[in-house]
């Protein structure tokens, strides 16, 4: 007997597919373990250098499942309008869909749209599913986040970007930390500095002057990697399995409950 959920959970359990794809490839790149990158002491500069001790990938390796994780996530939520203005029996139209906005006035304006044909009682809730209802709607409240940084914003704009006008690029982030230096009586930053950017093994990572230089010292640079999706696209600088499963979890943890208690039982 089919349910009006089957179509949600298909198209979940194929964005799972492509979700598990992207991990297994991100955690092979990235390894289990930081790098430890020697410096290389400039007698001339005074300065250790720290050079990358590996090659980025294409920005381009993971886009295909990227978009396929992201058309399927899309895609589930559409489902769920279809069925609640009986797309089985052909209430849908062209325009039917999960409306997605950061800006209340353009849901207010746009949204009626998307979902005409909905029970009266489910109109609220696609509202309050907005990323800028609740605290977003106000940015002095204490919870407040930005909208357009929110999980379905991120689904929205990763999609869009895909299908109408480039693939979703990525680009390594190095969380780097220097080691070592406590011998030359120098204190670093607990804080680990983010590098972003593509690399090429030998590219100059990082330089710490030290005026008083002592070559025979070994100092460090303890170098984590990520995979974060790229500047000058949506969710840019975002980790990009964390955003799609932050996405995941949005879509099937709190949209789906939401909306499927005014889907039809029979």
């Amino acid at each position: 007997m089919v349910h009006p959920l089957d179509g949600a959970q298909l198209k979940l359990a194929r964005a799972d597919i492509h979700l598990n794809a992207i991990k297994t490839a991100i955690q092979e790149f990235v390894g289990p373990d930081p790098d430890l990158i020697p410096g290389e002491f400039d007698r001339a500069a005074h300065q250790y250098v720290f050079r990358a001790q590996r090659d980025s990938r294409s920005p381009t390796w993971i886009s295909p499942a990227i978009g396929d994780c992201v058309h399927n996530l899309r895609a589930a939520l559409d489902y769920l309008v279809w069925e609640l203005v009986g797309g089985a029996s052909g209430g849908g139209t062209t325009s039917t869909e999960f409306p997605i906005f950061t800006d209340p006035l353009q849901y207010t304006r746009e949204a009626p749209r998307k979902i005409r044909g909905v029970p009266r009682a489910a109109e609220a809730a696609f509202k309050a599913l907005q990323p800028f209802y609740g605290p977003n709607s106000d940015p002095f409240h204490p919870d407040w986040r930005d909208p357009e940084r929110e999980p379905l914003a991120f689904l929205r704009d990763l999609e869009r970007w895909d299908k109408h006008r480039s693939l979703n690029l990525t680009e390594d982030q190095v969380s780097a930390e220097l080691v070592g230096f406590e011998q030359l009586g120098i204190l670093v930053s607990p804080h680990p500095a983010v590098l972003p950017g593509r690399f090429e093994r030998g590219t100059v990572l990082a330089r710490a002057e030290v005026p008083l230089g002592r070559p025979n010292v070994e100092v460090y640079l303890r170098a984590t990697y990520d995979v974060t999706f790229g500047r000058h696209g949506p969710a840019d600088g975002e980790p990009v399995l964390q955003t799609l499963t932050s996405i995941r979890q949005e879509v099937a943890g709190r949209v789906l409950p939401v909306i499927a208690q005014f889907l039809p039982t029979d």
